[in-house]
């Protein structure tokens, strides 16, 4: 089970990789720019 870092409650695994992963696309565009 994964737990939000922010609110400390269960939540889906795949909604925290999506989360996850958008933040890391968004960090490879900005330092890609």
């Amino acid at each position: 089970m994964s737990y939000d870092s922010s609110t400390s409650t269960p939540s889906s695994s795949a909604q925290v990789d999506q989360e996850a992963e958008s933040r890391r696309l968004n960090e490879q565009k900005s330092s890609c720019d």
